[in-house]
């Protein structure tokens, strides 16, 4: 399977060395990255743009929520749409849009969101077959 990053330049290069990686982060307009959403077989993303947009335009998509909540009316919408968070920490939300600062301290609410929840959300929209492949 194929990973392509998208986001504005500070993500760019945070994931190198994996086969079948493509890191356009920080070299494409908006149009261009809803443009390569609309071809994903899914999207993973953060409570951010590209997850809304992914989800406007029936893409797959898993929903990587931290300090933000799906309560906030953010959430991805459709069928094959599923949130991935760590729903029983008292000090979320945090934050209306997010942040790149724990106010205290852990960030437990992302750092304790594994690949296993995110590849069982995948496997939940029919992304993934059992054996983790693309179905």
């Amino acid at each position: 399977m194929n990973v392509v990053i998208i986001g504005d330049v500070s993500v760019q290069g945070l994931v190198t060395g994996r086969k079948g990686l493509f890191d356009i982060a920080g070299r494409t307009t908006l149009r261009e990255a809803a443009s390569v959403i609309a071809g994903a077989r899914a999207t993973v993303a953060n409570d951010s743009a590209p997850l809304h947009i992914s989800a406007l335009q029936g893409v797959p998509t898993v929903g990587i929520f931290g300090p933000t909540v799906k309560e906030f009316g953010f959430g991805p919408i459709g069928r094959r749409a599923r949130i991935v968070e760590v729903s029983d920490l008292a000090c979320r939300p945090c934050s209306d849009h997010g942040s790149t600062v724990c106010p205290m301290g852990h960030f437990q609410c992302m750092m304790d969101i594994s690949i296993t929840n995110v590849v069982s959300a995948l496997r939940d929209i029919e992304v993934l077959d059992v054996k983790g492949t693309e179905s």
